[in-house]
């Protein structure tokens, strides 16, 4: 946290299944934390939704485990968001959520769909709206001590044109393996629709 803190740059976070109310409490401490929880926020010129993953309203440690139906409900609660920012004249040019399936309903609704949870990098084009899974950036649990080599760390790295109506350009995917013996980077470019 107090590296976060040291750089002069915005920290967006979205809550995840193992996050709690005391996390978001303490990743709000940072003077540069901005707290993505259903409402649009502009970051850098670019307009983000996010949601919060439904287990991270728990006070402290519990269960991770979010119920199919509790998730769909948050689902759908994130579908009304964006309807009702994009009603209200805002581009939404991001949305944020933990859990892929959360943000299954704005497909085809949004441009862009980042998101976790699943421990692997990804993009995915579904429908209109591009779905990018980062990986794993070390939160890997106990997925680490399961494999020899360690668990593979990965980021994602976005471009987007300057210009109002801002377009996503590519995404570099970066990862590193497990052993830290070797890396690679990877770029898909995005063209105008």
């Amino acid at each position: 946290s107090e590296g976060l803190r040291q750089l002069p740059v915005p920290y967006v976070f979205v809550a995840g299944n193992h996050d709690s109310e005391a996390t978001v409490k303490a990743v709000a401490a940072n003077p540069r934390a901005i707290i993505l929880h259903d409402k649009p926020v502009e970051v850098a010129g670019l307009t983000l939704l996010g949601a919060p993953d439904p287990s991270s309203a728990r006070p402290g440690p519990g269960s991770v485990d979010t119920p199919i139906p509790v998730l769909k409900a948050a689902a759908d609660k994130l579908l009304a968001d964006l309807d009702a920012a994009q009603a209200g004249g805002a581009k939404v040019d991001v949305v944020c959520v933990h859990d892929p399936k959360q943000a299954q309903a704005v497909a085809g609704k949004a441009a862009l769909v980042l998101c976790g949870h699943e421990h692997r990098a990804y993009i995915e084009t579904r429908g209109t709206t591009v779905f990018c899974n980062a990986g794993t950036t070390g939160a890997a649990g106990a997925r680490y001590f399961d494999n020899r080599q360690g668990v593979p760390l990965s980021a994602a790295i976005l471009a987007f044109s300057r210009q109002p109506g801002h377009r996503l350009l590519y995404i570099d995917q970066v990862s590193l393996d497990g052993s830290f013996g070797q890396y690679s980077i990877t770029r898909r470019t995005f063209t105008p629709a």
